[in-house]
């Protein structure tokens, strides 16, 4: 991966980020795959969004933690 900035304004950049399967335009909307409504959308809609690029965390939801666990860990320390 590679950053090339394009031009700045203030502290606004443009730029690309240039990757071997393709580049995207930044800044970019970037939507997450990991939860909410991205997991029930086609490719399609996905694409009609206008996103060059989709987010995606490979930590399982089922391994996060759950809001009991914090509270017994909290106790044990």
């Amino acid at each position: 991966m590679k950053y090339e900035l394009q031009t700045t304004d203030g502290r606004a950049r443009r730029g690309r980020l240039v990757f071997e399967r393709g580049v995207v335009e930044t800044p970019a909307f970037m939507p997450v795959g990991t939860y909410g409504t991205v997991k029930g959308m086609t490719p399609e809609e996905v694409k009609d969004t206008g996103a060059q690029i989709l987010l995606g965390n490979t930590f399982p939801p089922v391994a996060a933690p759950r809001a009991g666990d914090h509270e017994a860990a909290r106790r044990s320390a």
